[in-house]
């Protein structure tokens, strides 16, 4: 059975945390659907972003496209010499552009996408030092979009086919937009996001859609809005609370709402389902007779940061066989609350300072790789950020450490038992961690095994209303 996915992806190089969850929940789905991507954004490199993304085998449509009349569908990114330069045009080669110089004045900047640098992403053209036009390239080979700018202000922007032809025009200082419609038709719109709602909808209404997964956004609303649906869900992910009441005031009755983590004692129409399946690691954590915990700051403003040393900091300090990892840390700015914490409570200790703070181990971002070996002999792993990274925390899950959040997530096994108040933690440590009330081996199985993929299938399709028949 078809079911057709709405993403809400931007155009750029770096997945978010967010984007990357939705294609965790894609990859799920294509053990019991077969998926198939209605691209709602300007995504003029999506060959290259797809393939970065993993989804580069998936059947797409693309209301840019569409707008556009391309046709292309293979990668051939544009080289310098496919464009015309100015005569006696010099070009030098800089770190991460070509400047370009005419009669030995700024004529223009060509930008190389990041990291790799293997095709061009956009071209600034100047006049007497000011920009004044830039154009977007489409890594199928074709000049995609034109921005004109005056004095340095952006003034309009003009969509253009694969043939150069103009077939939109959008005016930046009063947002109105004039488009030649895929079926001849010239109409003129308020925004442009009126346009692409009423191409979108012709579109789901045309192929007569049974199935529908939106990820939450105004722009998903507003065309969803105008679709009669027979099943339509909606991914809200890790929606903040105020967003999630917002969102199940909007959906409530039109749609199946469906979450990766919510708030505590929150009552919501959404069901919980980890975007992300466990995997069994071969390796098990060993649990030593050192405590180890490992605390994931990534995400976690600074103020956060500091609450959070200050508690652990009594805990650590209570017993010498005691050690706190911290990843992402911002080090320089916690270093000396540390060392000041560590005086006050450690005075009268033996040891030096410096081994009280060997206690204490900052790390920056880690690889996968080098981050499981410090999990490893981990008893917890703790992400108090509003938004954890349930990545990280299903691997958690699949070493068999401990995990503990500040919000109930997919992964939690009992609310009560695994969310933490940021302002309780040292209460939380002392019970949980000094008394080793940890899961034990026949609970972490369990979870395991309710988070494995093969469950995640049976969950993913009874949500959305699969018949075994029908599956993939």
């Amino acid at each position: 059975m078809s079911l057709i996915i709405m993403p809400n992806w931007s155009d750029h190089f770096q997945a978010s945390q967010d984007e990357k969850e939705v294609k965790a929940v894609i990859d799920q789905l294509k053990n019991v659907a077969d998926p198939f991507l209605l691209l709602s954004t300007y995504l003029p490199k999506w060959r290259s972003y797809s393939r970065q993304l993993g989804l580069d085998d998936l059947p797409s449509w693309s209301v840019f496209d569409a707008l556009q009349r391309v046709h292309l569908t293979v990668k051939k990114p544009m080289q310098l010499d496919d464009l015309s330069w100015p005569k006696g045009a010099q070009f030098i080669r800089m770190f991460d552009r070509v400047v370009v110089l005419v009669n030995l004045s700024h004529y223009a900047s060509v930008f190389f996408t990041y990291p790799k640098a293997n095709q061009i992403d956009r071209i600034d053209r100047y006049a007497k030092g000011q920009l004044i036009q830039q154009l977007t390239v489409d890594d199928r080979g074709f000049i995609s979009r034109v921005l004109d700018y005056q004095e340095g202000v952006l003034v309009k922007a003009s969509y253009l086919s694969q043939s150069g032809a103009v077939v939109a025009e959008e005016d930046y200082q009063s947002g109105q937009v004039q488009a030649l419609l895929p079926d001849g038709r010239v109409a003129n719109y308020d925004e442009m996001q009126d346009l692409l709602v009423e191409l979108m909808a012709a579109y789901l209404q045309s192929d007569k859609v049974r199935q529908l997964l939106v990820v939450d956004s105004p722009d998903n609303r507003a065309v969803a809005e105008k679709v009669q649906m027979e099943h339509l869900f909606v991914w809200l992910g890790q929606a903040k609370k105020e967003e999630l009441v917002e969102a199940e005031q909007f959906w409530s009755g039109k749609a199946k709402l469906l979450l990766g983590q919510r708030n505590v004692g929150q009552e919501t129409l959404g069901e919980l389902l980890p975007p992300y399946p466990v995997v069994v690691a071969n390796q098990q954590a060993q649990r030593k007779n050192q405590t180890l915990l490992y605390f994931q700051l990534a995400q976690m403003t600074e103020e956060k940061q500091h609450s959070l040393l200050a508690q652990v900091l009594p805990f650590i300090l209570a017993d010498e066989n005691r050690t706190v990892v911290f990843e992402a840390g911002n080090k320089a700015a916690l270093t000396k609350q540390l060392a000041d914490g560590v005086k006050e409570l450690a005075s009268d200790s033996e040891k030096s300072l410096e081994e009280w703070l060997a206690h204490f181990v900052f790390l920056p971002a880690q690889r996968k790789e080098k981050r499981r070996e410090h999990l490893l002999t981990a008893c917890l792993y703790a992400d108090l950020a509003e938004k954890p990274d349930l990545a990280i925390i299903a691997e958690a899950v699949g070493l068999g450490v401990k995990v503990a959040t500040t919000v109930v997530t997919a992964y939690t096994p009992e609310e009560e038992q695994s969310v933490i108040p940021l302002d309780q933690l040292e209460d939380f440590l002392a019970k949980k961690v000094q008394n080793q009330e940890t899961l034990s081996t026949d609970q972490e199985r369990s979870l395991q095994e309710c988070l494995s993929e093969p469950e995640q299938m049976k969950n993913w399709q009874e949500r959305l209303v699969i018949k075994a028949t029908e599956a993939k």
